[in-house]
């Protein structure tokens, strides 16, 4: 019988395996352990039940092995029972055993002789540290969501765990620094749909706050099982229905009047920020469409939110929208069969900026639609063996075009009369049409192999395959055009002459995009050596291909009457596609669990893998086969194009395309322990050294090139420049090539970070998360310029200038030094609960950068002057300020019937009104000015919330 199963298992891998098409997400966690009689000899034979309202059928039983072990997987992440019963022996029954995402929670027995039937129940005492795991992760679970103040979406609590960074300000948006990896090195998962973008490297994923189960933050030690990541993976689960018809309904409410003032900007028509409004409405309802056979769960929210940033007009300021829907549908498929569908819609709109630097007709903003889509078989074929089969997808489109309608030209205004920023006017810069999507196939068996090889042996094989493309068209403007102003001011004999020169850039409509496949063979073991040793195994092997597909050529064809979208219709000519990445990589994994003391409350662990990035298109994809040139032309007579010049033709007759890219590589080491101090506490210690090379950036080779002195006129410090006198061949590549500070091999990064870490599971009236990261990250990244730590690339040259690596070994831009987090949930008398979250955070590194003109080093460029985080003599340290933002929940909970709960709660955030900012303007200084904040941590404000469940 066991084999026949064994075979059915190994048939259904094959067939998926020829079927080709994800990367796995964690959906489940497990419960194992031994049963053992007093003097610890084991007790095979014993009747070991699991129960929990979260599994469908109510319950499943194992047997116990000849070596006394059980193991349950699959299990949904909650809250379960465990019972043992064997003939003449005394029943044992193990309440509150909490199952998280992709951890197994150990559970031992100690059965006594009895000749009257009864049973032991032991309450909350499964223990809360994970000795069979060498990864770390943080989880959030749906009681612990449920009363701390956030900002609606799960990117709050990610950015709140040991060792992140929000790469922008927190919870504003997915881009997350992980132990010091790049913004796009993350894996996002929500239900096991892999949301991450192909291009992007992003979050195309959302739902419903309130009805999340689980968020697991993977991010140190990940199994093979994992891959398309140097950074962490996100797992985001979403609740499921049950035998019992369950619901909630809530609103939250933010305005102007309970919004207060944190940072006034003198001299601005617009100095403070301004909550227009915030109205969420979220609904959740689940409950059997058949007891103990089909459940389903539905979501939704409506949500609108308006606020303007100081400096922005309010009277522009579109409200956001994200509004969601969401269906889950558990069925049980006989004894041991289970299906799970899931399909969700996201209907968003996101307006841009408005303000003194971008006029109104001038701001974008980006709206689209995603759904996404996911099937999910599970089958249960022993007590040891599980087998797995998932398709899921997404795809959205995404427009990006003027908020007012413009279908005039932009022009951009380098050198705005009085000084400051560019400023942008008239029409929209780029805008552009843009559908991406992703598929994914996997499938993979577990299986549990109890006094087998030197000890125990929980095995996982799988595969993985995913498909995923973007497309994009666009243009300089919606005609294909732009104009550009630079104001020059030349000083001699004492004078300043000044000289403006206005340009016309005209450049044909192109598409551009690209395909991203991905193979992935994994293998797993953990493997339990004795009673006090576990050991982590793994190896993974991935297939990555990038290629530019075939694109039809674009030209303006002029507006339609029925829309404000311009036409850019195909021409009749095909540009012919190309690869641009083909590798398959190794991807070996070790690491142990080690419990030293007889009551197994402490585990030491440490790990080492090889981990590769997911292929990120965005820094492939320009230039595409058949990129459009673009002109430069001098217009002498502003706004008449009589006796226009032509006075720069870009071309890419010296760019060339990737030639076999390296995949990002990222070496892990981490050790460090955990202590379960009684029955709920924890505490933890971790040290983390990663060491990451070849990632994807421009390269330069050849040129012709004279050195140049140019001092600093902050410090008066100088620096060897190259002017440029015959262009170098550029395309992207693994390393920088040639250099002003001499030829670099490798791009490459480090981080070295010291994890303290504090939890309390609930009891005695409250939990608690807490934790220290002490850190430092640095290294020589291709996006050296910019103020957020890797965006790609997509049509951007920074990094293409060999004097753009002066002063570009620095401090990376998500390195926060000091980052202490606390979250914690505390219940009073009189229903009364409380929810707090601590964030006290060092600021971001930046560097200060001067533009060289072009009559210096030929065609202008950006140098550092002073790298990132260190002391710059004008300025001091070049780190933003630190960050003291403390957010408070006070509600009042009213019992209406035995089912029913009424909800009303306060939200303050940024309590003591902290007003550090979280952006520049700009880091590039001339003489004269200073760095200008241009996003700051939002003021104290109060949020309202109502709601009910039944």
């Amino acid at each position: 019988m066991q084999r026949s199963k064994l075979l059915v298992c190994l048939v259904a891998v094959a067939c998926c395996l020829a079927l080709a098409s994800a990367a796995e997400a964690q959906t489940t966690g497990a419960v194992r352990g031994r049963v053992v009689d007093p003097d610890g000899a084991p007790l095979p034979g014993v009747t070991v039940t699991v129960r929990g309202d979260g599994l469908i059928g109510g319950q499943r039983t194992a047997t116990t092995s000849v070596n006394g072990g059980y193991n349950f997987s699959g299990l949904p992440p909650g809250s379960y029972t465990l019972e043992a019963q064997l003939a003449g022996f005394r029943g044992f029954t193990q309440e509150d055993v909490r199952v998280s995402l992709g951890s197994a929670t150990v559970v031992n027995f100690t059965m006594e002789l009895s000749a009257v039937q009864e049973t032991v129940t032991v309450t909350g005492e499964a223990p809360i540290v994970d000795t069979t795991s060498s990864s770390v992760s943080t989880n959030y679970d749906a009681e612990f969501i449920e009363d701390l103040p956030t900002t609606r979406n799960f990117f709050d609590l990610i950015q709140l765990s040991p060792g992140m960074s929000a790469s922008y300000k927190q919870g504003n948006s997915d881009r997350t620094v992980a132990f010091g990896s790049n913004q796009q090195s993350n894996a996002w998962h929500v239900d096991g749909i892999d949301v991450s973008a192909p291009e992007t490297g992003s979050s195309w994923g959302d739902t419903n706050l309130d009805a999340v189960a689980e968020i697991q933050v993977l991010g140190v030690g990940a199994p093979a099982e994992y891959g398309n990541m140097t950074g962490a993976v996100f797992n985001v689960v979403t609740k499921r229905g049950g035998n019992e018809f369950h619901g909630t309904g809530s609103f939250y409410l933010q305005d102007d009047s309970i919004t207060g003032t944190n940072v006034t900007l003198p001299g601005e028509q617009f100095p403070s920020f301004e909550r227009i409004k915030y109205n969420e409405a979220t609904a959740t309802l689940g409950g059997p469409i058949k007891k103990d056979r089909a459940w389903f769960y539905a979501t939704g929210r409506y949500r609108r939110d308006q606020y303007a940033e100081p400096r922005n007009d309010p009277a522009f300021i579109k409200p956001n929208k994200n509004d969601t829907v969401d269906l889950k549908i558990s069925t049980r498929l006989g004894d041991n069969n289970y299906v799970d569908l899931k399909g969700s819609v996201n209907d968003w709109d996101f307006p841009y900026y408005v303000g003194p630097n971008i006029a109104p007709e001038s701001s974008a903003g980006e709206r689209g639609v995603t759904p996404t889509w996911g099937a999910l078989y599970r089958g249960v074929l022993s007590d040891t063996t599980l087998i797995q089969a998932r398709y899921t997808g997404w795809w959205s489109n995404d427009f990006y075009d003027s908020q007012t309608g413009s279908t005039l030209p932009g022009i951009f205004d380098a050198t705005p009369p009085g000084g400051g920023v560019a400023t942008e006017t008239q029409g929209v810069l780029w805008p552009w049409s843009y559908e991406t999507w992703s598929n994914q196939l996997s499938a993979d068996l577990s299986h549990y192999a109890q006094d087998f090889l030197a000890g125990d042996h929980d095995f996982k094989f799988g595969v993985q395959y995913s498909r995923g493309g973007f497309d994009t068209q666009v243009a300089p403007g919606p005609t294909g055009t732009y104009y550009y102003r630079y104001n020059y001011a030349y000083e001699y004999a004492g004078n300043v002459y000044n000289y403006e020169y206005w340009y016309q850039v005209i450049q044909r409509p192109f598409f551009y995009g690209g395909r991203n496949t991905n193979l992935a063979l994994f293998a797993d073991d953990s493997w339990q050596i004795g009673d006090d040793l576990t050991v982590n195994l793994g190896l993974r092997m991935d297939w990555v291909k990038g290629e530019f597909p075939d694109y039809p050529q674009l030209s303006f064809t002029g507006f339609p009457s029925t829309g404000k979208e311009p036409r850019w219709d195909p021409t009749g000519t095909t540009i012919p596609g190309r690869e641009v990445m083909n590798r398959t990589v190794l991807a070996p994994r070790v690491g142990f669990a080690w419990t030293p003391t007889e009551s197994k409350n402490t585990v030491v662990r440490g790990s080492f893998g090889i981990y590769r990035d997911g292929n990120v298109g965005g820094n492939w994809d320009f230039p595409s086969p058949g990129y459009p040139d673009y002109q430069w032309y001098w217009l002498p007579n502003y706004p008449s194009l009589d006796g226009r010049e032509l006075v720069f033709e870009f071309t890419t007759d010296n760019i060339g395309f990737a030639d076999n890219l390296k995949v990002p590589t990222t070496y892990q080491y981490a050790i460090g322990f955990e202590h379960q101090l009684g029955r709920d506490v924890s505490f933890g210690a971790q040290y983390v050294y990663k060491y990451g090379r070849d990632l994807v950036g421009w390269h330069i080779e050849g040129g012709v090139w004279e050195p140049v002195q140019y001092t600093d006129p902050f410090t008066g410090n100088t620096f060897t420049l190259l002017n440029m006198l015959e262009e170098p061949n550029i395309s992207k590549g693994n390393g920088p090539g040639f250099t002003a500070a001499g030829n670099i091999d490798r791009y490459w990064q480090k981080y070295s970070g010291l994890i303290l870490t504090f939890r309390k599971r609930f009891s005695h009236n409250w939990s608690m998360q807490a934790s220290y990261t002490l850190s430092k990250s640095w290294g020589l990244i291709p996006r050296m310029l910019s103020q957020v730590q890797f965006n790609p690339f997509y049509g951007s040259l920074e990094g293409a200038n060999p004097n753009n690596y002066i002063n570009a070994e620095q401090r990376l831009q998500g390195d926060r030094t000091h980052m202490f987090r606390v979250q914690g949930n505390f219940s009073l008398p009189a229903n009364i609960e409380v929810g707090a979250v601590v964030n006290l955070q060092s600021g971001r590194a930046h560097n200060r950068q001067i533009r060289v003109p072009g009559s210096i080093i030929g065609q202008g460029t950006r140098v550092i002057m002073t790298p990132a985080g260190s002391n710059d003599p004008a300025f001091g340290e070049l780190r933003l300020p630190f960050e003291k933002t403390v957010d408070l929940a006070i509600g009042w909970r009213a019992r209406l019937g035995d089912s029913s709960v009424f909800k009303i709660d306060a939200q303050i955030f940024n309590v003591f009104n902290d007003d550090a900012h979280t952006f520049y303007q700009t880091l590039v200084l001339q003489p004269g000015d200073t760095f200008s904040p241009d996003e700051f941590v939002w003021p104290r404000r109060l949020q309202v919330r109502a709601g009910f469940e039944f």
